[in-house]
């Protein structure tokens, strides 16, 4: 996803235009356009970091990837800053994507019961943050510490993947309502009412049968230190529809609105140097 922020400039004009203004390249035109460059590289990361701060719960890792996508200057262009975020969300932050059934992947990806019916088990992670926020105890999660290895089931959109991971040996088991939560939202339906035959609008309204974080283990890396806890949902033909459609994603235009923050501004910082150097080499600016 490209998001470009470009200003263009006729120096034609000004051919020896950085001999007419210094005695050193330092001083040159394309010096200051490329101090410039640089200067609003680094006011869009802030801009676009600041964003990520304000419209994700947990923006850690994604302006991590800001920061790491900086290349400065691109393909030795001091007139060129890019920044590439790799985060494996990052498109569906700015684009969003329409509620979908999580059913489909039974199809591809399902195991078949001895009745027939295709079902398969969907790993989610939760930080121990968000557990505490929930009302468990620290203590209770500091006392999950006996350990096992093991590959699990990971998912990424619409497929799963195997990785191993170390697991803690005890689980949280009678939850209650802590983090339970009902699920309500509604939707103009496309392909997905399409093909249950339904059309206008939907609207979701399931309450989950017991908490999301029942069940829940401890996984750790190789050192022992704690990376989150995993549980496991089945998900099978049989499942209540409602259950498993995603409410989607919003479109958030993280990096769209920091673009559109800065792209004025550099055009304009853009302008005011080559004017000064059309006014110090004596051509008229207006």
């Amino acid at each position: 996803m490209n998001f470009p922020i470009t200003a263009t400039a006729d120096l034609s004009a000004l051919a020896n235009l950085d001999q007419l203004l210094a005695d050193n390249a330092e001083k040159g035109i394309r010096a200051e356009l490329a101090r410039t460059v640089k200067d609003f590289g680094g006011m869009l990361i802030f801009e676009w970091t600041k964003g990520a701060t304000i419209a994700l719960k947990n923006p850690g890792k994604y302006m991590q990837m800001i920061d790491d996508g900086k290349i400065y200057p691109f393909e030795d262009d001091p007139l060129h800053f890019v920044i590439i975020n790799d985060h494996p969300a990052a498109v569906y932050f700015e684009q969003g994507y329409d509620p979908f059934d999580m059913r489909k992947m039974l199809a591809a990806h399902g195991k078949t019961a001895k009745d027939g019916t295709r079902y398969m088990r969907i790993p989610f992670g939760h930080s121990q943050g968000e557990m505490v926020r929930a009302g468990i105890s620290e203590d209770e999660l500091k006392e999950m510490t006996a350990t096992e290895r093991r590959h699990v089931p990971m998912s990424a959109g619409d497929y799963v993947f195997w990785k191993q991971k170390t697991f803690a040996g005890d689980r949280l088991t009678d939850l209650g309502d802590v983090g339970k939560r009902r699920k309500y939202f509604s939707f103009q339906t496309g392909d997905l009412a399409r093909r249950e035959g339904i059309y206008g609008r939907k609207t979701v309204d399931y309450t989950w049968k017991s908490s999301k974080f029942e069940g829940a283990q401890k996984f750790v890396d190789n050192a022992g230190t704690t990376k989150g806890f995993m549980t496991f949902r089945t998900i099978s033909e049989k499942s209540d529809p409602d259950a498993w459609i995603h409410p989607g994603l919003r479109a958030m235009h993280i990096a769209g609105h920091a673009v559109e923050t800065i792209a004025p501004l550099f055009i304009n910082a853009v302008a005011e140097t080559v004017e000064k150097a059309f006014r110090q080499a004596g051509f008229p600016t207006s």
